[in-house]
């Protein structure tokens, strides 16, 4: 089996007034699928979704995991979604992702989640000003 590489880049994600790459990516799970824009965050080790996407796509809850965020420690519910596909081209299949409150979300009502380490380990990124240069490797 032979291994090739998908190369794609990603223009206009960065926001210079808000610092931030912001990416489009569509999460299929159980034969529902949802097109969102997710931060990405290199600083993030886990995926996060907010509250009422978790329950649209119908996630089962796996459990608690601690997690930190800026006011300290606290604790999330995860769950599992069967496909993050990026920018239509980058797909990483049963992702793990943490369950963020909406009020996370009401300061910047454009975002629904953030893809973090947990998916990015799976892809080669590069990020330039202005754009994101991904691929990934995939068997043949």
């Amino acid at each position: 089996m032979k291994q090739k590489q998908i190369k794609h880049l990603i223009k206009n994600a960065y926001n210079p007034r808000t610092f931030q790459y912001v990416v489009p990516v569509r999460l299929l799970h159980d034969e529902k699928q949802l097109d969102l824009r997710l931060l990405l965050d290199t600083g993030a080790a886990y995926n996060g979704i907010s509250q009422s996407i978790f329950e649209e796509l119908g996630i089962k809850n796996s459990g608690n995991i601690p997690v930190t965020f800026g006011g300290g420690p606290s604790s999330s519910v995860t769950g599992i979604v069967d496909t993050i596909v990026l920018n239509g081209m980058i797909r990483v299949d049963n992702q793990k992702v943490i369950v963020l409150s909406d009020a996370f979300f009401r300061a910047q009502p454009t975002l629904s989640g953030i893809l973090g380490i947990d998916f990015l380990r799976h892809i080669g990124l590069f990020m330039g000003h202005g754009f994101i240069r991904i691929y990934q490797d995939v068997k043949d």
